[in-house]
């Protein structure tokens, strides 16, 4: 994993935390935001590093219950050691069949730069994991500070929290889907390596 990588993620997940916070606070009229100062917003930084690693466990904890009620993909699921796909070395000949699905250690091995941007899009995929877990935890925190400020516009927040979930839950699920479609054609292309090389005859030694 890339701790450079995984600091941003944090980073980023813990400031949209911070900032619909912020928000909320603003609106109350509790806090006068025009106080801040360099001082402060330096001191952000580490707390939204410590928020975002809180938001990050959550948005782990519901994303993996999402699949292990649906009984897909993940580091629990279904497809962590062998996947069914389809895949055609010579065509028009079409196979369906369960290959080993290719760890990131064997891709660092056997293919360094298809590894790096395996990394890169699952740094991509925490960090849609952490709007989602933002947007499950404004849904719960929101609509009793509203109800408490201003009941009549409840009636339209509701929709848009909700809208929220639905749409950032959409746009986690279809990265997940993309960063799996591009490892398991990393596992296709190791396996034609693989049957490649056990069909090349082997020559004897000459002496």
């Amino acid at each position: 994993m890339n701790v450079q990588g995984l600091l941003i993620e944090y980073l980023i997940t813990g400031a949209f935390t911070i900032l619909w916070v912020g928000c909320v606070i603003a609106l109350s009229g509790r806090y006068d935001f025009d106080q801040l100062n360099a001082a402060h917003v330096t001191l952000l930084v580490p707390l939204a590093y410590v928020i975002g690693t809180f938001v990050d466990f959550i948005g782990r904890a519901i994303t993996r219950l999402v699949d292990k009620k649906r009984g897909h993909r993940g580091k629990h699921g279904t497809e962590k050691y062998y996947v069914e796909v389809e895949f055609c070395f010579r065509p028009p000949l079409i196979r369906r069949e369960a290959i080993r699905v290719a760890g990131k250690e064997e891709m660092f091995v056997r293919a360094p730069e298809a590894a790096k941007q395996y990394e890169l899009r699952k740094a991509r995929d925490r960090v849609a994991r952490g709007i989602f877990a933002n947007s499950v935890i404004m849904a719960f925190v929101l609509p009793p500070v509203i109800a408490y400020q201003s009941p009549a516009d409840l009636v339209y927040a509701m929709p848009v929290l909700l809208g929220f979930c639905w749409f950032s839950f959409k746009v986690w699920r279809k990265m997940v889907d993309l960063t799996v479609t591009f490892r398991n054609d990393v596992s296709i292309e190791f396996q034609r390596q693989d049957e490649l090389a056990a069909t090349v005859p082997v020559r004897p030694k000459t002496t």
